[in-house]
């Protein structure tokens, strides 16, 4: 993929290719929470203020797991990186719910969730930051 720079200067961010694993798409139809919590803590605090939440099956990528998910719209994929928590919400359920991000960032510390809906013609963002 090349950018539009106009330019092949390997420093210019716009003209090199993604690295593998690198989540490439026109538009976004997504939320996305990170906590400075663990995978766990996240589960079991999400879990005391929805429907129980559980873990399945572990994914090989993201964008695979996007690919695949024609019929599966309410599943949530989440990880864990540096002790750090991260949920892609596909249903901006969780994402969008900012007064329960609130109430979850007291036992967890910083919370920042945000999402856009720019495909379907009726364009939307929101974004949540709590401690």
């Amino acid at each position: 993929m090349r950018g539009t720079s106009g330019t092949d200067d390997e420093s210019c961010p716009l003209t090199r290719e993604p690295p593998l694993g690198i989540l490439v798409i026109m538009g976004m139809h997504h939320g996305l929470i990170a906590a400075t919590a663990s995978q766990d803590d996240l589960l079991g605090e999400l879990n005391r203020h929805v429907s129980r939440l559980s873990a399945g099956a572990p994914i090989d990528s993201l964008p695979s797991w996007i690919g695949g998910m024609q019929g599966r719209a309410s599943e949530l994929a989440m990880g864990e990186h540096n002790k750090r928590a991260y949920l892609f919400d596909p249903t901006f359920l969780l994402s969008g719910s900012p007064d329960m991000l609130v109430r979850m960032s007291a036992s967890l510390g910083l919370i920042v969730a945000g999402g856009a809906e720019t495909t379907s013609g009726s364009p939307r963002s929101s974004m949540t930051v709590s401690h």
